[in-house]
């Protein structure tokens, strides 16, 4: 059962006790619960839901292996990558030769495939 926060002062008769505004009650009862739902029909406390679990942070990638730093590679290309596995500079130059890698960057593939040619220590 879920926690009520208390808004306004009443009185819960399944549990014989006066509810003081800013606290926080929870039922033992069904019967409790249902003549709660009452009070918070009427706006004199609601009832405290649990968060939502949080979603997943993408993982962080050191500034050094941030592959939007590869010139030619944009939103479109990013999203083709992200699906094929690659999400690092690192990723994409051990894949570069791939095919489904190729096909993901289109016309920009020359131009990335000479940054990694011409930079050997990425």
């Amino acid at each position: 059962m879920n926690s009520y926060r208390i808004i306004h002062a009443f009185r819960l008769q399944s549990a014989d006790q006066l509810m003081a505004p800013n606290t926080i009650f929870a039922p033992k009862s069904e019967e409790q619960v249902a003549e709660l739902k009452t009070f918070v029909e009427h706006g004199a406390c609601e009832e405290m839901k649990p968060a939502a679990p949080a979603e997943k942070a993408a993982p962080v990638v050191a500034p050094t292996d941030d592959i939007t730093a590869v010139p030619g590679v944009n939103k479109k290309n990013l999203a083709a990558l992200a699906e094929l596995g690659v999400t690092t500079k690192t990723g994409l130059k051990d894949k570069i030769e791939d095919a489904k890698v190729k096909d993901a960057l289109g016309d920009n593939y020359e131009k990335i495939a000479k940054f990694f040619a011409a930079s050997p220590t990425v």
